[in-house]
């Protein structure tokens, strides 16, 4: 979740995908904050920090990061639900 990511997290991140997307010119200084700064930019102000082109395809990667981490939470959220809801059902509506 890019939201818990620590400085260290957010410039491997960083590193990953200036490699991955061989993206240049990026100024890993300007990055040097925690997961939670760095989601609270916006896209504006992330978009500043990086080159042009550049920053929109860092900033898809990371909107998509959030939304992936955001369903998997939820989906957990529905699992865990789900589990703790059914023994209850079963324990009410047994048959012995």
């Amino acid at each position: 979740d890019p939201w818990l990511w620590t400085e260290q997290q957010v410039c491997q991140w960083l590193s990953w995908a200036t490699n991955e997307f061989s993206l240049a010119n990026v100024n890993f200084h300007q990055f040097l904050m925690s997961g939670q700064d760095l989601c609270n930019l916006g896209k504006e102000r992330f978009l500043e920090l990086a080159p042009d082109y550049v920053g929109d395809i860092l900033w898809e990667h990371l909107e998509q990061m959030i939304k992936d981490s955001q369903e998997k939470t939820q989906d957990q959220y529905v699992e865990s639900s789900h589990l703790t809801s059914v023994p209850h059902w079963v324990n009410n509506n047994s048959l012995s």
